[in-house]
């Protein structure tokens, strides 16, 4: 008997019959045929964020039919996280089971799932404007990452150091300089990072000469 498919089989042999037995004997029994599915996982690493989905991919299974079962685990922790073709994972290592009725057990490989850093004040260089005597000409501070290199930084300037009121830094008056990037392969985006001050201030004024 030659087992091609899942499923369960019966096995039936009957004799012929000699000297010593009678013919039409009969035996039978029952047998499992299993498959041998492959699983991977797939997933978006290093991410941004709390969570990033991960995905399982089975195949292997001759039968679109067969029922399985996709359970997720995070290496250090026999329990399962989640069931289920997907899975919002957290920083760590995970891997997939799948099982089923007629289904050898398969396991994934090992994903390490990391986040991206998120950028900080240590990130950047920070230069204030080389004039800040009032000209009546908006003054421009310079901000450049420093040795690691991230996302496009765009400077917005607001009179408060807690609340980002765009302003052109123009008039007399104390700036607070603050920064925003977008996310790129290293560093996720920030939005309004506090990362220095400048002060323009009135420009001195001679005193006018007085004629004895």
């Amino acid at each position: 008997v030659t087992g091609y498919k899942w499923g369960t089989a019966t096995i039936t042999a009957t004799t012929t019959g000699n000297d010593e037995y009678c013919a039409n004997q009969t035996a039978s029994a029952n047998i499992t045929i299993k498959e041998f599915p492959r699983i991977s996982i797939s997933g978006t690493t290093p991410f941004c964020g709390e969570t990033t989905e991960l995905t399982a991919s089975i195949d292997n299974i001759s039968n679109d039919n067969t029922k399985y079962t996709i359970s997720w685990y995070k290496e250090g922790d026999a329990n399962v996280k989640e069931t289920g073709d997907t899975f919002n994972a957290s920083e760590g290592v995970y891997y997939a089971k799948v099982t089923g009725d007629f289904l050898e057990t398969a396991t994934s490989d090992q994903l390490t799932v990391t986040k991206k850093s998120t950028p900080t004040v240590a990130n950047f260089n920070y230069e204030a404007p080389d004039n800040l005597e009032y000209n009546n000409e908006t003054k421009t501070a310079t901000v450049i990452w420093n040795s690691t290199q991230g996302g496009a930084i765009t400077i917005a300037y607001s009179s408060s150091n807690s609340t980002v009121t765009p302003v052109d830094p123009i008039n007399v008056g104390i700036y607070y300089v603050f920064v925003s990037t977008v996310e790129d392969e290293d560093f996720c985006a920030v939005n309004n990072l506090y990362i220095g001050t400048f002060t323009i201030t009135c420009p001195e004024v001679a005193a006018p000469a007085i004629d004895a």
